[in-house]
């Protein structure tokens, strides 16, 4: 999928700009951690993990279930590892991912709060800020999965230049 094709996709179903500038700095934060991936000689699709956090969170607006919705709406356009790539980043997913494009959007998305990049623990507590009285033991359970892959991130791109801290 080229740009223009995503910037149609925006106008297409009238994206906010605030979700447009989340996604771009999900994009931007996947890109990086994509780089320093292949330094470390671990393959990645950078390209695909990119377009994909470009269009994660289009339906985000409508609520429940956006991923599954931007998902098929790419599986039907064609967009298949895209579609499983932005299916995968919601926050109930964090089971089932197994490659590291789905790990990387996964993980950058959860660091962004709004358009800026936030610590882990500050989204957390933003998440249980926003929906106070949801905070089940899944959830808790979750978060702490969350905490797990950061670590494992910290592990593997040990040494890396990052323009943000993990």
């Amino acid at each position: 999928m080229k740009k223009s094709e995503i910037k149609l996709i925006y106008e297409k179903f009238a994206v906010p700009k605030n979700i447009i500038f989340h996604m771009q700095k999900v994009a931007e934060i996947c890109g990086n951690l994509a780089d320093e991936f292949k330094k470390k000689k671990i393959k990645v699709r950078k390209s695909i993990i990119i377009k994909s956090a470009l269009v994660h969170d289009v339906f985000k607006p409508e609520g429940k279930d956006h991923a599954k919705k931007m998902a098929d709406y790419l599986r039907k356009i064609g967009e298949k590892s895209m579609a499983d790539l932005v299916e995968k980043h919601d926050f109930w997913q964090i089971d089932t991912l197994k490659t590291w494009e789905e790990k990387i959007l996964y993980y950058a998305d959860k660091r962004v709060y709004e358009d800026t990049l936030v610590s882990l623990q500050t989204r957390i507590d933003e998440g249980r800020k926003r929906n106070p009285g949801k905070i089940s033991p899944e959830v808790i359970e979750t978060e702490e999965k969350m905490k797990k892959l950061e670590k494992q991130f910290r592990d593997i791109l040990k040494g890396c230049f990052l323009s943000f801290q993990i």
